[in-house]
Parts: structure tokens; C-alpha cells; sequence
């Protein structure tokens, strides 16, 4: 999960004080949901042309992209409204969320995105629902090509 922030963005996130906040968007989209859930990290809520997201607490934690293994991002959803824990207990596989980080000056221009995540949620209790990000597993597609020498070198070595 790479992503490239603006030199201008850069400038005001590394700033002693700016005027500008940045806000985290969070889309939970699942076959299962009549809409999606959108959730913002501000404390009102964030309007744009594809919709509203609402305020709700929640903590990303994305793996830094320095770091020589991937530890994995994780989710974690504060279950302060028994409405959310309805709609998220209604569906039976994972869903995928897209996470954007935006100028609250403008909402419409994302500053980074991390489309089509899946999130399993691992662990829950009376007070959160937490679990791994993910990119969708390949490993049950088709292969379309054989696995031969010519093709493939590097599992033939010995």
C-alpha cells in the first residue's frame, strides 16, 4: 500500500500550525448493504458530490512503507451506536472499504486512496470491532498458464 502525498499537502501536515485539516473518509461497501456506511474521522459531517460521510469513531493503523515486512493494516470501529453494530452483524463475509485522506478544504480531491480493501474483523467485544486489512486473496483464480521451465525458471532451480 503505496501511496505519494502532494509536496503542497506535505507542507501543511509537516507545518508548526496550519489552518487546513486533514480528514480520514472511510466506505464500507458489502452486497449485503442497502448503501454503503460512510464514516469520517471529523466531528461533523464531511459533504461531497458522492455522497455524505458521517461522524463516527474509528482508528486505522496502515504499516509504514518503510518497514521490511508488511505488518498489516488494521480497522478498528468504536460500537458507540447500536445501529452500526445492526448493519455490520447483518452481513456474513467481509466487506471491502475504501479509505481516502482529504483536505477538509477539499473534499472532493482525495490526497491518498486505498480503494477495495477487505477487512476481516477479528476480534470484537462490547465496545469495538477490530480486525486485518487486507487486499483480496488471488489464490482461488484460475491459472491460466502452466508452470514450465522456460516459463517459470526460478521454481526449477535448485
Amino acid at each position: 500500500m503505496s501511496s505519494t502525498i502532494p509536496v503542497a499537502a506535505k507542507r501543511e501536515i509537516y507545518a508548526g500550525a496550519t489552518a487546513e485539516a486533514f480528514l480520514v473518509l472511510l466506505t464500507v461497501n458489502h452486497a449485503d448493504l442497502a448503501q454503503p456506511v460512510r464514516l469520517t474521522s471529523d466531528g461533523v459531517a464531511t459533504v461531497r458530490a458522492d455522497g455524505t460521510w458521517h461522524p463516527f469513531p474509528f482508528r486505522i493503523s496502515l504499516p509504514r512503507q518503510t518497514d521490511a515486512q508488511d505488518a498489516g493494516a488494521t480497522l478498528e470501529i468504536d460500537l458507540v451506536d447500536r445501529q452500526m453494530i445492526a448493519i455490520l452483524s447483518a452481513i456474513d463475509t467481509p466487506p471491502t472499504l475504501d479509505i481516502e485522506v482529504i483536505a477538509a478544504g477539499a473534499p472532493e480531491a482525495p490526497l491518498v486512496r486505498y480503494p477495495g480493501l477487505r477487512w476481516e474483523v477479528t476480534d470484537y467485544n462490547d465496545l469495538t470491532l477490530s480486525g486485518r486489512l487486507t487486499i483480496d486473496d488471488f489464490s482461488d483464480e484460475p491459472l491460466t498458464a502452466a508452470f514450465t521451465p522456460s516459463r517459470f525458471p526460478a521454481l526449477f532451480s535448485s
